[in-house]
């Protein structure tokens, strides 16, 4: 939502600022928002106040076009101003990938890396994960095992 300023809505109307200020007055046009000391002002009270002043100079202000064109110019202004926050939002994003995938592809050749280092191939490595998932919760098969025996009683103080 595009909001003006007494001092825009005199731009745009081409009358003084303090014809806007009377005008806002003598019509009790109301703010819609207020920033610090700055009251802003919607469309509606655009419109309001440019009837009032056809009214009151009689036709002699022609400023439908112009207000047209300078509420046309702020939105192109306003959507050019987004887009190109969202080109430096795209552009940041895209390093970010690509600080992602650099760290990822450091990340595979160290393991690589190793794994020569170790001497296993890569048919150990699937082993050793599939050996992996058939423990439970990182548990050894001995471990496992014991779990399933009678577990051996303990008295409280034996627990530390």
């Amino acid at each position: 939502m595009v909001m003006y300023t007494k001092k825009e809505m005199a731009e745009l109307l081409g009358v003084s600022k303090s014809t806007v200020y009377r005008f806002i007055q003598e019509n009790g046009i109301k703010y819609d928002r207020k920033k610090g000391q700055t009251m802003l002002y919607s469309d509606s009270a655009l419109n309001q106040l440019k009837k009032v002043v056809q009214r009151q100079y009689g036709g002699a202000h022609d400023t439908t076009e112009s207000v047209n064109k300078s509420v046309h110019d702020k939105y192109v202004k306003q959507l050019k101003h987004e887009n190109e926050k969202q080109a430096e939002l795209i552009k940041w994003l895209q390093q970010q990938l690509e600080n992602k995938e650099n760290t990822l592809r450091l990340a595979l050749a160290d393991n690589h890396e190793l794994h020569r280092q170790l001497g296993m191939t890569p048919s150990d490595t699937q082993n050793d994960q599939h050996s992996d998932d058939n423990t439970f919760d990182g548990e050894s098969k001995a471990d496992t095992k014991e779990t399933t025996s009678e577990p051996v009683k303990r008295h409280w103080w034996q627990l530390w």
